[in-house]
């Protein structure tokens, strides 16, 4: 199979779920049957049996006996395709208010997604797709299809997060769970307004959806540009600030019309920094008594002697392996805690470049390029899951 059949055949599959998400079955139908002829896909079989079960359905009539009737004429000719499109909008509007009532009523994540407990992540991703493209609130008008969409997309972040997939199957709840402390999926939940978060940057249902169906993922929030809710905050602070700004010069400005006197203003200070010497004095000692760190996660010229730690083999530097030794002794209490604090470190950096890796990826997917996408190095996330995967 060449390249070109394979990307030809998976456009042909992405108009065909557009199709269906619009409620065009017969053009949905007619492109899944060609995306079938120019590539091997599960995910065009699964679509394709979904879309001949509904054009089933649609074709089935009531078993009447009728006399021939004459041609029928222009006029009723129109009436009647008019009639025969009101009850296809009509029987497409009480889907998606089925959907919906089904959705909502939901109480498990699984339930939500319609997949089994032993479900993998490919079959998470397209559950998830299938259900988001149906409840997406430009294509679902039904009342509660917001609501539902943002069930989805929490029960997609929940179970695509090893962690709180995990965190959720023994204690069926997920809000408990600090944030940034997830798998090697990077994802986290970030209550119900939210889908996910990446390294406490909260994502909602909106941005997770792009990055599945399209759009340039790192044009979100925090990931080398600046989303639309985040410049709403950005200009509300600065607003803020010019009025506190404002504010402040009016009460100067009325201050000196009432003949403010500067020796009041002096003694205010003066009592200020009375009150605040020592909390001053004792920030004073604590960053002028702590010594230099015991360790580097990299290698430098005061940092020259390789080490690991005990539990997961994690690698550090220090700059002379006998005082370290005598220092912080193998099995000690001491040991134990620094070994933990260079663990936290070491994964909260290897989690930051191992989402930026899977973003990356998730770009080349969303361009509809998936060779490039299988190019894209997941070293980071690979050395993550060989570290911790227990």
């Amino acid at each position: 199979m060449s390249s070109a059949n394979k990307d030809e055949g998976l456009k042909c599959l992405a108009i065909a779920r557009r199709a269906l998400a619009d409620g065009n079955v017969p053009k949905a139908l007619r492109f899944a049957v060609k995306a079938k002829s120019l590539v091997a896909d599960p995910e065009i079989e699964q679509l394709l049996q979904e879309l001949e079960g509904m054009a089933d359905t649609a074709s089935e009539t009531p078993s009447t006996t009728r006399a021939p009737s004459p041609t029928p004429s222009a006029a009723s000719t129109d009436t009647t395709t008019t009639t025969t499109g009101r009850r296809n909008t009509a029987a497409t509007t009480s889907d998606q208010h089925q959907l919906v009532k089904k959705i909502r009523s939901k109480k498990c994540h699984y339930e939500v997604l319609m997949i089994s407990k032993t479900a993998g992540d490919e079959e998470i991703k397209r559950a998830y797709r299938k259900l988001a493209l149906k409840l997406h609130p430009d294509k679902n008008k039904a009342p509660g299809a917001d609501e539902a969409f943002k069930m989805v997309s929490k029960a997609f972040s929940v179970l695509s997060n090893p962690q709180d997939r995990a965190h959720y199957d023994r204690y069926g709840d997920t809000d408990g769970v600090p944030r940034g402390t997830g798998g090697f999926g990077g994802f986290g939940s970030a209550g119900p307004g939210y889908a996910t978060s990446f390294n406490g940057v909260q994502v909602d249902a909106e941005e997770l959806f792009r990055m599945f169906f399209g759009g340039n993922p790192f044009m979100g929030a925090g990931f080398g540009g600046m989303g639309p809710q985040q410049r709403n905050r950005q200009q509300q602070y600065r607003q803020q600030q010019y009025r506190q700004q404002q504010y402040r010069q009016q009460q100067n400005r009325r201050q000196q019309q009432q003949g403010y006197q500067q020796p009041q203003q002096q003694s205010s200070l003066l009592r200020l920094l009375i009150s605040i010497a020592p909390i001053i004095m004792l920030l004073f000692f604590n960053l002028f008594s702590r010594g230099p760190a015991p360790y580097s996660l990299s290698q430098t010229r005061d940092y020259p002697f390789a080490a690991t730690t005990s539990a997961h083999r994690v690698p550090f530097y220090v700059a002379d392996k006998a005082m370290f030794g005598k220092q912080y002794r193998p099995g000690s209490h001491e040991r134990r805690i620094l070994e933990h604090e260079i663990e936290t470190s070491w994964t909260e950096i290897t989690r930051r470049k191992c989402t930026q890796q899977q973003l990356v990826r998730a770009r080349w997917v969303s361009y509809n390029q998936p060779e490039k996408a299988a190019r894209a190095p997941l070293n980071y996330c690979e050395e993550l899951e060989s570290r911790f995967s227990t």
